[in-house]
């Protein structure tokens, strides 16, 4: 075996105890290059950034959806994730209930929230009852 002949395992690896054949990449050479690339990175979301996230929301809006997702950190995923309606209500009961509170809350009625909820339920009965005939 000569001095210049590579040795290494079936697997690839070198073997124990044989010098390389080239010095390999220069040290720092990999975060050298990372820290220009995010470098370069911020300065084209710099220039493009709010422009390129509207045009990808209109054009590719479960692009943009799948981008946003990505990137918030998974503690606060999982806190929004685990948030849940008052009652265990689904979401689509839970906005109809909120919509009935925010139209109580806009017409300035006064009286107790039993009361007034009372008065919904007797004039719902009455407008959708059938008549007998």
């Amino acid at each position: 075996m000569n001095k210049n002949e590579v040795i290494r395992e079936p697997n690839g690896r070198w073997m124990k105890g044989t010098p390389s054949p080239s010095p390999g990449r220069p040290q720092g050479a990999r975060s050298q290059f990372s820290n220009e690339m995010i470098a370069d990175m911020r300065a084209s979301w710099a220039k493009n950034g709010p422009e390129a996230m509207q045009k990808t929301f209109e054009e590719q809006p479960a692009m943009y959806f799948r981008i946003m997702a990505s990137i918030i950190p998974k503690d606060v995923a999982v806190t929004v994730e685990d948030q849940r309606t008052p009652g265990n209500l689904e979401p689509e009961a839970w906005a109809t209930l909120r919509r009935v509170l925010d139209l109580i809350e806009s017409c300035k009625i006064e009286g107790d929230p039993q009361t007034v909820f009372a008065a919904i339920e007797e004039d719902l009965r009455a407008r959708l009852a059938k008549p007998i005939s």
